[in-house]
């Protein structure tokens, strides 16, 4: 389809998508001045043959789309990277969560007597801090609250009053057993019981009740993603872009991001610094085309040379003129998006019945 961009008709249709067609109309009509295209080979050869005194631009809403796709194939080249740091991103909100969780669980009987238990020591290691910077000798801190001295100088070598050991770990018949649970948990499988059956069922001689013991431990112990989000979490889970989302993402401006979504990228740019020197480059291209500020040309095409887009520009470099015409002059094939369209509608009313030169005839007349 041929558009007079200046006054937003069709000139003709064409029947084929071929150089020599195109070659050959432009011929028929000297004193083309602009021809703004985008970068299929087809239309580039065809306008330098037939009208090879017009200047040409490409289309920046194409270089744009252009840039995007790859883009985005430079994200995909980096997946092990980027899930790794949202798995991270979602094993942190998980972590929160949990967390959060049980800050606000009220405490159970033991934890009661064990705070009032530690509270006297608490008591004793703030008033030991007090005498300590106040010049009082170890021994009179001994004396002053009926503590041995060695408890005194171990105590003041720690920023909290140390906690009692726990007792040695002892051995039991679950231990040959762990790992194999281990493995079981974390390939989902979070039923006690099932696990107790799977055990019982290759031949352990154990009881339920240890794998349900074990289990409770193993889940207050860590979370992970499985695990239930608090019931007062009213905002949705961050969840990980996909490979589209994502190359979006690194071009968006970060004032418009929400705060997960920053912190994601902000990880990404330093676990995988070429992807980042890749979306640099990007979005200085797209500062060129689209606000026509910033660089030159030559100053973008060596910076580009360097990174993962040094294919991307060497397909622009063969068409470099076309590409300084695209930010130089304000010409582009919107038009002719909006005549595709109306073609489209005058196909879908002939039903696909009528020929090429009838469908012709419809496109140039008009409405």
């Amino acid at each position: 389809m041929v558009v007079d961009l200046e006054r937003h008709t069709v000139l003709d249709l064409l029947p084929d998508r071929d150089a020599g067609s195109v070659a050959a109309w432009l011929r028929d009509h000297p004193g083309i001045e602009v021809i703004a295209r985008d970068r299929a080979d087809v239309f580039a050869e065809g306008a330098r043959v037939g009208a090879p005194q017009a200047q040409h631009a490409l289309d920046r809403f194409h270089l744009l789309r252009n840039l995007s796709v790859a883009l985005r194939a430079i994200v995909a080249h980096h997946h092990s990277v980027i899930r790794a740091v949202a798995r991270a991103r979602i094993d942190q909100e998980v972590e929160a969560a949990h967390a959060a969780k049980e800050a606000a669980r009220p405490p159970t009987a033991i934890e009661v007597r064990k705070r009032a238990t530690h509270a006297q020591r608490r008591a004793w290691y703030a008033e030991l801090k007090r005498l300590s910077e106040a010049g009082a000798s170890v021994a009179g801190m001994a004396r002053a609250l009926d503590l041995d001295r060695k408890t005194v100088r171990v105590w003041l070598r720690h920023d909290a009053p140390p906690s009692w050991r726990r007792r040695r770990t002892v051995p039991t018949i679950l231990d040959p057993y762990r790992d194999h649970l281990e493995a079981r948990w974390q390939a989902g499988c979070r039923n006690a019981a099932e696990l107790a059956r799977g055990l019982i069922h290759a031949g352990a001689d154990i009881c339920p009740r240890l794998v349900r013991d074990w289990a409770m431990k193993r889940r207050r112990a860590s979370t992970d993603v499985m695990d239930a989000t608090p019931a007062s979490t009213s905002a949705p889970r961050w969840r990980p872009p996909s490979i589209n989302w994502r190359a979006w993402l690194l071009q968006a401006d970060p004032n418009t991001l929400v705060a997960d979504d920053r912190r994601f990228l902000d990880r990404l740019r330093l676990e995988a610094p070429d992807l980042a020197k890749s979306v640099a480059v990007a979005t200085r291209f797209t500062d060129l085309v689209r606000r026509r500020l910033g660089e030159s040309l030559e100053a973008w095409f060596a910076a580009a040379a360097a990174t993962p887009l040094a294919k991307f520009a060497a397909g622009l470099e063969r068409d470099r003129d076309a590409l300084r015409g695209a930010i130089t002059t304000p010409w582009s094939t919107s038009p002719v998006e909006g005549q595709i369209g109306r073609l489209k509608m005058l196909k879908r009313t002939m039903f696909g019945r009528a020929g090429f030169a009838l469908l012709r005839q419809r496109a140039l007349t008009a409405t």
